[in-house]
């Protein structure tokens, strides 16, 4: 009679339990919902102030949604227009999207989410908009973070450590590519580390920019352990330093792993059948230009 009663007892248990969780990813399930709503309003608004109305609300839903305990598990399929990168850590979770304004700048928006003694911790990255050469020597953090749509994470030697290929924009007439680094010091997401080498010098990361109507590609070659990018350069002698009227040479150059650095190599021949297919998810222009 004891053996029944406990019996009885464990299904009630598991009955409660089951529920719960699935109250829990139908609440997640509704917060996606809101997501997908406020994010196609971004794509269809007509004024950059309603734009950026709509992706405030995003915001605010995204950081809910990632709060919950069983958003891990949780697929976000409808999530398409959004970068969604698990690290191979299995405990961190990277967001990133942009909004087009109406004069083709991009608004840049990212969440970091870790699990931290088993429950999701999310910070916000805040898109400094100060973009200078300076941003090759230096580390930022979630306050001033260089902002990018990130398409593949890429472990880079150093434990806990991930180098992320990401897409940024730039201005109506040239786009960025950048390779950055990421990593946790004391539970908090920092980029940028002294271990791109070019030659004798030190880069935290490295910066591409390049026409935005030319197609820039930067893959990682995981045969060889490289990230291979197009190499760019003025169409006239004229032009050097003026990226808008640069293009696409018949060369390619790495970043080679090698002893926990990326080490330039030049004149490498790709071999990469998945060349130019892994990209970032853009958000689609809000006008024709």
């Amino acid at each position: 009679m004891l053996s029944g009663f406990l019996h009885s007892r464990v299904l009630i248990l598991l009955c409660s339990f089951l529920l719960v969780l699935r109250s829990s990813i139908a609440q997640i399930g509704a917060v996606e919902d809101s997501v997908f709503v406020y994010r196609s309003l971004t794509f269809k608004a007509k004024t950059d102030s309603t734009r950026l109305a709509a992706n405030d609300s995003v915001r605010a839903f995204l950081f809910r949604a990632f709060q919950d305990e069983k958003s891990f598990d949780y697929p976000f399929g409808k999530l398409k227009a959004f970068s969604i990168i698990n690290l191979s850590d299995r405990k961190t979770r990277l967001i990133t999207w942009n909004v087009e304004l109406g004069d083709y700048s991009q608004k840049l928006y990212g969440l970091v989410v870790q699990k931290q003694k088993g429950k999701p911790v999310v910070t916000e990255l805040i898109n400094s908009e100060k973009v200078t050469t300076d941003w090759e020597r230096k580390t930022s953090g979630a306050s001033n973070w260089l902002g990018a749509l990130y398409y593949e994470a890429i472990p880079a030697g150093p434990k806990n450590t991930f180098i992320l290929l990401g897409w940024r924009g730039n201005d109506r007439l040239t786009s960025q590519k950048v390779v950055d680094v990421f990593y946790f010091e004391n539970n908090e997401p920092k980029f940028g580390m002294p271990i791109i080498q070019h030659g004798k010098n030190e880069k935290y990361r490295a910066i591409f920019t390049y026409p935005a109507d030319i197609k820039f590609s930067l893959e990682y070659d995981r045969k060889n352990k490289q990230i291979v990018f197009d190499r760019v350069g003025p169409t006239k002698p004229q032009y050097a330093g003026n990226y808008a009227f640069y293009s696409i040479t018949s060369d390619f150059d790495a970043y080679k792993s090698e002893n926990n650095r990326w080490i330039l190599v030049q004149d490498v021949k790709p071999t990469m059948p998945e060349r130019e297919i892994k990209k970032p998810f853009i958000a689609p222009g809000v006008r024709k230009p």
